[in-house]
């Protein structure tokens, strides 16, 4: 006997490893739980980790390291952010966050990779199987290659054609047609398969005080950049209890790709969750109060001038018993500084805390009873911060389905600038929207999210869970359909 397993994907069809939108296919009997990937490889790698048995740290720990290879764009090794964990089994609710530390106070500098730490730390606590087999997919994929997907297609069109000016990126990069490689070619990437296969048979720790940690100073000085050896010895993830905010005798925790966004968004969410009067219906009080919520909270620091300005990327996975884990990493701006770490494959970083780049994660779990009840991540810039509230106030307040909170029409207020934008589904609105104060701009989509809620929580009851994907995005989710 066997169960099926539903997909749904903004992929096409002729994608076939990826799988067509809602085709079914099989695995393993049982409910395995769900995950939720920005990019569709890396959410089968997360998969094959609960089906194996793993639990929601490890499948996102594997996330992690096959989303820096698959998309390197906004989860390098390089990256920098934030997850939350909730585990019923220990009764913990945790944050760790890894956020940007510059890599010295003279010059020019980077931000430390402090996420392959953070990830063994992750797994260190929470997880099952063997760290190093949660890193031997990604080395592989690393060293075979990857076929471009459609979401590092889309962020390599953002990309500064200049970065292949270092032989190094054209040699990863590049297009023997000329330009940057394109959907559907093949991704090979050397120097970061040798890096994965340190980090899996040396352990992480080389990376900070071993050869490889002499490898990466050296690099980083050849290509122009200050680094002090003592501060990537000492770089380390934080861990905290979440405290972030109660609702509706819940706890929420919200993770964000860099330091401000999982505080912003947190505001955002219980501002709008406080409320309670979310208007589904209305548009244009979506809007208005969208607008008043953004003004409360004043001008995000570096933000873009766009709202889609892509760079960062957010996952989770959820098992059987309950545990969810729910990411959010960035590189500020797509592919960070454009150059690399010569033989490591690691794109470098900036060390400004913040960039146009957004994405963001929650869990919510009820620390009663210890289950879990809703997980969501939302990406695509800064409307991210729009998306993640519209659709989770719109399902646990208005009682939408999650299906339709995600696929509502959105908008998203840019107080700074002036600026409503909003999604070109919902343009026969724009009329009543020009009465808001703002200039209104139309674009084809507005952020992308993924929403996963058990009613009854989880582990108490699967039977009353859904996890849906948005086909705004190039992402994927799974999850059981008996």
């Amino acid at each position: 006997m066997r169960a099926l397993v539903r997909v749904f994907s903004a992929i096409s069809c002729a994608a076939v490893l990826m799988g067509c939108a809602a085709e079914p296919f099989e695995v393993q009997e049982g409910f395995f739980g769900g995950v939720a990937a920005d990019e569709p490889r890396a959410a089968l790698v997360m998969r094959d980790v609960l089906v194996e048995g793993g639990r929601a740290a490890d499948a996102a720990v594997a996330g992690y390291f096959a989303l820096s290879v698959t998309l390197p764009s906004s989860a390098g090794l390089g990256a920098t952010g934030s997850c939350v964990v909730f585990d019923p089994s220990s009764q913990r609710f945790e944050h760790i966050d890894f956020p940007a530390v510059a890599s010295s106070d003279r010059g020019r500098a980077i931000a430390l990779p402090i996420s392959p730490r953070a990830m063994f730390a992750l797994h260190a606590r929470y997880g099952r199987l063997r760290f190093e087999a949660l890193v031997t997919e990604a080395e592989r994929l690393a060293r075979f290659g990857e076929p471009v997907s459609a979401r590092l297609a889309a962020d390599l069109a953002w990309a500064d054609p200049k970065i292949l000016g270092s032989a190094e990126v054209a040699s990863v990069l590049g297009s023997e047609r000329g330009g940057m490689i394109a959907r559907g070619d093949l991704l090979v990437q050397n120097g970061l398969g040798a890096t994965l296969g340190r980090l899996r048979n040396a352990g992480v720790g080389d990376l900070y005080v071993g050869p490889l940690s002499r490898q990466y100073v050296e690099a980083v000085r050849a290509a122009g950049f200050e680094i002090e050896a003592d501060r990537l010895r000492d770089a380390l993830p934080v861990w905290s209890t979440v405290t972030t905010f109660e609702h509706d005798n819940h706890v929420w925790g919200v993770a964000g790709a860099d330091a401000g966004a999982g505080r912003r968004a947190a505001a955002l969410l219980s501002a709008l969750l406080e409320r309670g009067d979310w208007p589904s219906e209305d548009l244009g009080e979506q809007a208005n109060l969208l607008i008043q919520v953004a003004r409360n909270l004043g001008p995000r620091a570096e933000a873009g001038s766009r709202p889609d300005i892509p760079g960062a990327t957010s996952f989770m996975a959820v098992d059987r018993t309950g545990q969810a884990v729910a990411c959010a990493i960035g590189m500020a701006v797509p592919f960070g500084f454009g150059d690399t770490a010569s033989g490591t494959g690691i794109f470098l970083r900036p060390a400004a805390d913040s960039g146009p780049a957004a994405a963001l994660a929650v869990v919510v779990g009820n620390k009663n009873t210890w289950q879990f009840q809703l997980g969501a991540t939302a990406g695509g810039g800064e409307a991210a911060f729009s998306t993640l509230g519209q659709s989770i106030v719109a399902h646990f307040e208005d009682d939408q389905s999650v299906a339709q909170a995600v696929e509502a029409p959105r908008v998203h207020p840019d107080p700074g600038n002036g600026v409503l934008y909003v999604e070109q589904a919902a343009a026969p609105a724009s009329g009543v929207l020009a009465n808001l104060g703002m200039a209104v701009k139309t674009a084809p989509s507005l952020g992308h999210a993924a929403l996963f809620r058990c009613v009854e929580g989880l582990s108490k009851s699967n039977s009353d869970c859904d996890l849906v994907g948005d086909r705004r995005g190039g992402g994927l989710v799974l999850f059981e359909r008996e």
